[in-house]
Protein backbone atom coordinates (compact mmCIF):
# COMPACT_ATOMS: atom_id res chain seq x y z
CA UNK A 1 0.00 0.00 0.00
CA UNK A 2 1.48 3.58 -0.63
CA UNK A 3 1.37 6.42 1.41
CA UNK A 4 -0.55 9.16 0.73
CA UNK A 5 1.21 12.25 -0.09
CA UNK A 6 0.45 15.67 0.28
CA UNK A 7 1.63 18.61 -1.30
CA UNK A 8 3.17 21.59 0.52
CA UNK A 9 1.23 24.65 0.20
CA UNK A 10 3.10 27.69 0.62
CA UNK A 11 1.34 29.70 3.54
CA UNK A 12 -0.12 32.24 0.63
CA UNK A 13 -1.27 29.68 -1.69
CA UNK A 14 -3.21 28.13 1.54
CA UNK A 15 -4.58 31.42 1.48
CA UNK A 16 -5.74 31.64 -1.85
CA UNK A 17 -7.13 28.06 -1.90
CA UNK A 18 -9.64 29.33 1.35
CA UNK A 19 -10.69 32.21 -0.86
CA UNK A 20 -11.69 30.28 -3.60
CA UNK A 21 -13.57 28.19 -1.28
CA UNK A 22 -14.76 31.81 0.18
CA UNK A 23 -15.91 32.44 -3.27
CA UNK A 24 -17.56 29.09 -4.37
CA UNK A 25 -20.08 29.57 -0.93
CA UNK A 26 -20.49 33.31 -1.97
CA UNK A 27 -21.57 32.31 -5.61
CA UNK A 28 -23.92 29.32 -4.48
CA UNK A 29 -25.51 32.03 -2.13
CA UNK A 30 -25.48 35.04 -4.70
CA UNK A 31 -27.12 32.59 -7.19
CA UNK A 32 -30.36 33.38 -5.71
CA UNK A 33 -30.36 36.96 -5.04
CA UNK A 34 -31.16 39.88 -7.62
CA UNK A 35 -28.23 41.67 -7.92
CA UNK A 36 -24.84 41.07 -7.14
CA UNK A 37 -23.64 42.30 -3.31
CA UNK A 38 -21.31 45.26 -3.29
CA UNK A 39 -18.95 43.35 -1.15
CA UNK A 40 -17.75 39.78 -0.07
CA UNK A 41 -17.20 39.97 3.86
CA UNK A 42 -14.97 38.09 5.06
CA UNK A 43 -15.11 37.18 9.34
CA UNK A 44 -12.41 36.07 11.01
CA UNK A 45 -10.37 36.32 14.52
CA UNK A 46 -6.71 36.41 15.27
CA UNK A 47 -4.74 36.04 18.80
CA UNK A 48 -3.04 39.33 19.32
CA UNK A 49 -1.84 37.43 22.82
CA UNK A 50 -1.43 34.45 24.56
CA UNK A 51 0.24 31.12 23.43
CA UNK A 52 -1.41 31.27 19.85
CA UNK A 53 -0.34 35.15 18.83
CA UNK A 54 2.71 34.38 16.63
CA UNK A 55 1.16 32.07 14.77
CA UNK A 56 -2.17 33.61 14.31
CA UNK A 57 -1.07 36.95 13.29
CA UNK A 58 1.11 35.34 10.82
CA UNK A 59 -2.11 33.39 9.24
CA UNK A 60 -3.74 36.81 9.75
CA UNK A 61 -1.27 38.96 8.02
CA UNK A 62 -1.61 36.71 4.92
CA UNK A 63 -5.48 36.94 4.70
CA UNK A 64 -4.90 40.45 4.35
CA UNK A 65 -2.28 40.44 2.09
CA UNK A 66 -4.43 38.20 -0.17
CA UNK A 67 -7.73 40.64 0.60
CA UNK A 68 -5.49 43.54 -0.77
CA UNK A 69 -3.89 41.81 -3.83
CA UNK A 70 -7.32 40.55 -4.81
CA UNK A 71 -9.13 44.07 -4.46
CA UNK A 72 -6.02 45.81 -6.34
CA UNK A 73 -6.85 43.13 -9.33
CA UNK A 74 -11.02 44.35 -8.88
CA UNK A 75 -11.93 41.50 -6.45
CA UNK A 76 -12.90 37.76 -6.36
CA UNK A 77 -14.83 36.64 -9.92
CA UNK A 78 -18.17 35.56 -8.64
CA UNK A 79 -19.12 33.50 -11.61
CA UNK A 80 -23.02 33.90 -10.76
CA UNK A 81 -23.11 37.58 -11.54
CA UNK A 82 -20.25 37.66 -14.30
CA UNK A 83 -18.14 40.12 -12.64
CA UNK A 84 -15.24 40.87 -9.75
CA UNK A 85 -16.33 41.45 -6.09
CA UNK A 86 -14.46 43.29 -4.01
CA UNK A 87 -13.57 41.65 -0.42
CA UNK A 88 -13.98 42.97 2.92
CA UNK A 89 -11.65 41.42 5.88
CA UNK A 90 -14.42 42.03 9.34
CA UNK A 91 -11.69 40.87 12.23
CA UNK A 92 -11.54 40.49 15.85
CA UNK A 93 -9.27 39.46 18.46
CA UNK A 94 -9.68 36.45 20.72
CA UNK A 95 -6.65 37.08 22.68
CA UNK A 96 -6.21 33.31 22.05
CA UNK A 97 -9.50 32.48 23.96
CA UNK A 98 -12.01 29.90 23.17
CA UNK A 99 -14.40 32.00 25.58
CA UNK A 100 -13.98 35.40 23.73
CA UNK A 101 -13.10 33.30 20.21
CA UNK A 102 -16.73 31.79 20.81
CA UNK A 103 -18.14 35.03 21.70
CA UNK A 104 -16.75 36.77 18.88
CA UNK A 105 -17.91 33.97 15.93
CA UNK A 106 -21.36 35.00 17.35
CA UNK A 107 -20.88 38.66 16.51
CA UNK A 108 -19.34 37.73 12.96
CA UNK A 109 -22.18 35.72 11.91
CA UNK A 110 -25.38 37.67 13.97
CA UNK A 111 -24.56 41.14 13.96
CA UNK A 112 -21.42 41.52 11.01
CA UNK A 113 -23.52 39.14 8.84
CA UNK A 114 -20.33 38.16 7.19
CA UNK A 115 -20.67 35.93 4.32
CA UNK A 116 -18.16 33.10 5.13
CA UNK A 117 -15.97 32.56 8.24
CA UNK A 118 -12.26 31.80 8.21
CA UNK A 119 -10.70 29.85 11.29
CA UNK A 120 -7.99 31.64 13.52
CA UNK A 121 -5.01 29.44 13.98
CA UNK A 122 -4.84 26.04 15.17
CA UNK A 123 -7.20 23.20 15.93
CA UNK A 124 -7.74 24.91 19.72
CA UNK A 125 -9.60 27.95 18.50
CA UNK A 126 -11.12 26.62 15.32
CA UNK A 127 -13.00 24.20 17.68
CA UNK A 128 -15.10 26.72 18.93
CA UNK A 129 -16.30 28.07 15.13
CA UNK A 130 -17.12 24.44 13.91
CA UNK A 131 -20.45 24.24 15.67
CA UNK A 132 -21.41 27.61 15.03
CA UNK A 133 -20.52 27.40 11.15
CA UNK A 134 -22.93 24.24 11.18
CA UNK A 135 -25.96 25.85 13.21
CA UNK A 136 -25.81 29.02 11.07
CA UNK A 137 -25.24 26.80 7.89
CA UNK A 138 -21.98 29.24 7.10
CA UNK A 139 -18.96 28.19 4.97
CA UNK A 140 -15.92 28.26 7.72
CA UNK A 141 -12.23 27.73 6.06
CA UNK A 142 -10.11 26.24 8.05
CA UNK A 143 -6.34 26.93 7.31
CA UNK A 144 -4.44 24.93 10.42
CA UNK A 145 -7.25 23.00 12.80
CA UNK A 146 -6.95 19.37 11.98
CA UNK A 147 -8.54 18.01 14.93
CA UNK A 148 -9.66 14.84 15.18
CA UNK A 149 -13.21 15.66 16.43
CA UNK A 150 -13.95 17.93 13.73
CA UNK A 151 -14.09 14.80 11.80
CA UNK A 152 -16.17 12.88 14.43
CA UNK A 153 -19.82 14.33 12.90
CA UNK A 154 -20.57 14.96 9.11
CA UNK A 155 -21.06 18.21 8.44
CA UNK A 156 -21.22 20.61 5.09
CA UNK A 157 -19.92 24.09 6.38
CA UNK A 158 -15.99 22.73 7.57
CA UNK A 159 -13.54 23.48 4.57
CA UNK A 160 -10.67 21.66 5.94
CA UNK A 161 -7.76 23.08 3.71
CA UNK A 162 -4.53 23.18 6.40
CA UNK A 163 -1.21 21.90 5.55
CA UNK A 164 -1.50 17.91 6.50
CA UNK A 165 0.52 17.95 9.58
CA UNK A 166 -2.17 15.41 11.20
CA UNK A 167 -2.46 11.38 11.09
CA UNK A 168 -6.30 12.31 12.24
CA UNK A 169 -7.60 13.04 8.54
CA UNK A 170 -10.13 11.08 7.36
Amino acid sequence: MQARQHKRLKPWKTVAAAAALAAAGIASQAAHAATAPAQIKIGTLYASTGPFAVASQGQFEGLKFWAEAVNKDGGVFVKAFGKKIPVKIVAYDDQSSTSTATTLYNQLITQDKVDVLVADFGSVLTSVAVPLAAEHHMLLIDPTGSGANFFTKKTDYLADVSIPASTVWP
